[in-house]
């Protein structure tokens, strides 16, 4: 069920992908960013962090 794919996590987890398959493409696309959207990536991605660690504490509850 897409209920149990949380959105964050998917994101960092495909840009992630995106990084090791093609860095030079990762970084032309990071580098277009200014510092205010550069900020906003790395907050979101410390927040999928954060939600992949609540979700394995909810699994492991099961």
């Amino acid at each position: 069920p897409i209920d149990e794919v949380d959105p964050f996590v998917l994101f960092v987890e495909s840009v992630k992908g995106l990084q090791a398959s093609d860095l030079a493409r990762f970084q032309n696309l990071v580098q277009t960013l200014d510092f205010r959207y550069q900020a906003l990536a790395n907050g979101i991605g410390q927040y999928a962090e954060e939600r992949r660690v609540e979700i394995e504490r909810e699994n492991w509850r099961r």
